[in-house]
């Protein structure tokens, strides 16, 4: 299956969270994401158009969150695991985030108080957040269980 039948059957599957995706679908649906992402992008940096461009990356990013979320928890199915570890990545992944964003704000607006405090604060959780991401990228790349389980077929055997 080449990039575009790939992307095509991903959209095509869509809120489908129950069976097995394979790393080649996985992967090769993040790349048309990048590649599509970038000509957006592009295309947003022109002075004319770029303000609706611009409007369009956002809503195409914002959009293809759903299927990335689709995708990956079929991706962890093939691996044996419940789509719920998923969740629990991306929930450490945002929230971290978004805590670490807010520990910046405070630490940028007050004097020489807490900043130690919250820096130490800062260090640990950018370290939970670099970790979570390893391990989100290693549960996306490897290999799946080369025989059913409980989530459906190995998508190799039917492919």
């Amino acid at each position: 299956m080449g990039l575009v039948n790939n992307y095509v059957h991903v959209l095509k599957n869509y809120s489908n969270f129950s069976g097995r995706a394979r790393r080649r679908e996985y992967w090769l649906f993040v790349l048309a994401n990048l590649i599509i992402g970038v000509v957006l992008w592009f295309f947003s940096l022109l002075p004319i158009i770029g303000g609706a461009f611009g409007i369009i990356v956002k809503l195409y990013h914002s959009v293809m969150q759903l299927y990335m979320l689709e995708l990956g928890v079929r991706r962890i199915h093939d691996t044996g695991h419940s789509g719920l570890w998923l969740v629990i990545l991306l929930g450490v992944l945002y929230l971290g985030g978004w805590i670490v964003f807010r520990i910046w704000r405070a630490i940028a607006g007050e004097t020489r108080a807490y900043t130690e405090y919250r820096l130490l604060w800062l260090v640990i959780l950018s370290i939970v957040i670099c970790l979570t991401g390893i391990a989100y990228f290693i549960w996306m790349a490897i290999a799946g269980e080369a025989r059913d389980n409980r989530f459906g077929p190995d998508p190799k055997s039917v492919a």
